[in-house]
């Protein structure tokens, strides 16, 4: 099937790479597409259309906020190939078409989702939230705010952009405690201070619960708190709630899945908001919902004005798993006539990860796509911007 379609090593597996390499990877392609049966929250199609390329994705939770469907790309069915096969035949035969949907998605993403907005709309909901007698919730700059997160670690893939929001808030308050599941490479302004409950250390599940109580006493003990930002961590807002209501100290948690759990049923119960990008990101009830939408970079994700556009690459970049249905990506590859190269950039997080990568190795072989390269290193988040900034469809 190779000679026959002329596909003969059009298909690369890149694996992950550094965070601050990828806006190089993205900036080398000139489509982006997602295939995914599924998707929480798929910040990177927010990146993509920052950084200026137009993308063809499945409706998928996010869709319909990074993309505006026939302007700044597509949204398509789930496993619908023949429509998938239209839309990137549209693209890869038309250049102009393809940049002029890039730069109005870029416009798009910068007027709804850069986080030099979305940073004012968090505070102000900690204003709403805070008791009227918080004498310090008048003046932003001498707030003192305590933060729950997944992730402190400016080189993490996924969630290396959370460093650029504490950053974006630290600008804005007198100081920061971030209270985190799991710490790396910490690169915050010096009012900001970490503190790990010890996942990157192997603690166990009760050990973590004891260094966050920990933590929490000794800084609600040595610092005043005006507000607790607890992002997608709904476990730290039901351990920390009771207590941060007792002292009065609003809650707002941010929620964007799809997926109702019952920590995320009693974080909401103890919150005085809760915090969205768009509002079928959130599950549950909407008593207290805010919706501010996402956070992107848009300095970072951006075009690279010194890039070379390449020969009609499409870039597909997240973890390699089963809900990211490769196959009816690479099933599509093989119905293009219009000669281009496919990049999946990506890596695995499991056994059954690896097992799926192996089968899609198996499939291309099938199919007889040649995949030069597979990596497996990781991707820290400094290096997807310069990845993205070289694509031109994503």
């Amino acid at each position: 099937m190779v000679e026959r379609e002329k596909l003969s090593g059009c298909v690369v597996f890149r694996g992950s790479v550094p965070r601050e390499k990828i806006a190089e990877e993205f900036a080398a392609a000139d489509i982006f597409v997602l295939t995914s049966d599924y998707e929480g929250y798929p910040r990177v199609l927010m990146e993509a259309a920052a950084a200026a390329l137009p993308i063809v994705t499945t409706a998928v939770s996010g869709s319909d906020e990074a993309v505006v469907n026939g302007e700044t790309g597509y949204i398509v069915p789930v496993r619908a190939r023949d429509t998938l096969v239209e839309k990137l035949s549209s693209l890869l035969e038309q250049p102009e078409r393809r940049i002029e949907m890039g730069l109005r998605g870029r416009r798009h993403i910068r007027e709804r989702l850069d986080p030099s907005m979305n940073a004012p709309r968090q505070v102000t909901i900690w204003r709403k939230a805070a008791p009227p007698c918080t004498p310090a919730i008048a003046a932003e700059q001498e707030q003192h705010l305590l933060l729950f997160n997944l992730v402190t670690d400016a080189r993490d893939p996924i969630l290396g952009f959370t460093t650029q929001w504490i950053r974006e808030l630290a600008a804005r308050v007198g100081s920061i405690d971030v209270i985190t599941m799991r710490a790396g490479v910490i690169d915050v302004p010096p009012n900001v201070r970490v503190h790990s409950v010890g996942k990157e250390h192997g603690y166990s599940e009760p050990r973590r619960v004891l260094e966050f109580y920990r933590h929490l006493f000794r800084i609600l003990r040595t610092q005043r708190i005006d507000g607790c930002f607890s992002h997608m961590m709904p476990p730290f807002s039901l351990l920390g709630g009771p207590i941060l209501r007792a002292r009065r100290i609003p809650l707002v948690t941010w929620y964007a899945h799809p997926n109702l759990t019952l920590w995320v049923r009693l974080a909401h119960f103890f919150s005085n908001r809760m915090v969205t990008s768009l509002p079928r990101a959130y599950p549950y009830r909407k008593d207290k919902l805010s919706v501010i939408g996402q956070g992107i970079d848009t300095a970072l994700f951006a075009p690279s004005p010194t890039a070379v556009v390449s020969d009609d690459l499409v870039l597909c970049a997240g973890r390699i798993s089963r809900v990211k249905n490769h196959p009816t990506l690479l099933r599509a590859a093989a119905f293009l006539r219009i000669p281009f190269r496919l990049v999946i950039l990506g890596a695995t997080a499991g056994a059954d990860d690896e097992i799926y990568a192996r089968e899609l190795k198996q499939l291309v072989s099938e199919l007889a796509l040649k995949t030069p390269l597979l990596s497996r290193v990781r991707c820290p988040a400094a290096s997807c911007p310069s990845i993205i900034a070289v694509a031109r469809c994503m």
